[in-house]
């Protein structure tokens, strides 16, 4: 499998190459870094927030890009004044899990893993408009299941201000479902009955708000919400439809 993955990726890199545009050694490209605290609601019932101290990177330099913590590298797509488009392989972390102790309605259970995902996206950006469909699968054979998610947004920039607010559907497979919600009959007791959970899908909103200070000092915000399917929220595990998220930061930009 090891030579495979470094099989493709040598052959992704080469057609990237070949697609990228060229580039005048005038040409400055942007790095932009931070850090700050992620924090994200758990909807297990009775389990605390998970607070994580995270890094926070934007680039793309048409070739690979990372978005927060997310990473990709392109293998297809054009650049225009007013429509662009880009296909990609990409990788992200994630966030989701419990251990027994979490929680008094997670006792005796297995305990359940955060993982990578990696997959292929296809985004694309019309005037101030982007919309965005990506296809991940679990790498770490945690879940071992997949997601895809299809997302529309808008950029909005007045002054020093930008607000990128976008709405968002995600299809999570039966296997990720089963693995993050369900109940095995052997670890069935009064209050907790086994359940299985199916396959469903949880709608979000979103949005990246940034304040520039100046050319090379801002501040970024992510607010989210995602209401989760009726399949995951009947599971005997969890007492709430809503999963929130955030993230503050203060960036730094370098240019080179």
């Amino acid at each position: 499998m090891r030579p495979l993955i470094l099989l493709l990726f040598f052959i992704f890199t080469l057609y990237a190459e070949q697609k990228a545009p060229a580039t005048s050694l005038q040409t400055k490209q942007k790095l932009i870094i931070g850090a700050g605290p992620y924090v994200q609601s758990q909807p297990y019932e009775g389990a605390d927030d998970l607070i994580l101290p995270t890094p926070v990177i934007f680039f793309d330099n048409k070739l690979f890009y990372v978005r927060w913590v997310r990473v990709g590298m392109y293998f297809m797509g054009q650049s225009g004044e007013e429509f662009s488009w880009g296909a990609s392989i990409t990788a992200q972390p994630r966030t989701l899990g419990y251990e027994s102790s979490d929680a008094p309605i997670l006792e005796g259970l297995e305990e359940k893993k955060s993982s990578w995902e990696a997959g292929v996206s296809l985004a694309m950006e019309y005037q101030t408009y982007f919309a965005e469909i990506v296809f991940f699968h679990d790498i770490l054979d945690a879940s071992n299941g997949y997601i895809v998610r299809a997302e529309v947004g808008d950029s909005i920039r007045h002054g020093d201000w930008s607000f990128f607010p976008s709405i968002m559907a995600i299809y999570h497979s039966d296997s990720f479902n089963d693995y993050y919600y369900s109940v095995q009959s052997d670890e069935a007791i009064a209050g907790r009955p086994a359940y299985e959970a199916d396959a469903g899908v949880d709608f979000g909103v979103q949005s990246y708000i940034n304040y520039a200070f100046d050319k090379k000092w801002s501040a970024i915000v992510n607010l989210r919400a995602d209401y989760i399917s009726d399949v995951t929220y009947e599971s005997p595990l969890v007492d709430e439809h809503y999963i929130y998220s955030g993230m503050v930061s203060l960036l730094y930009t370098f240019e080179y």
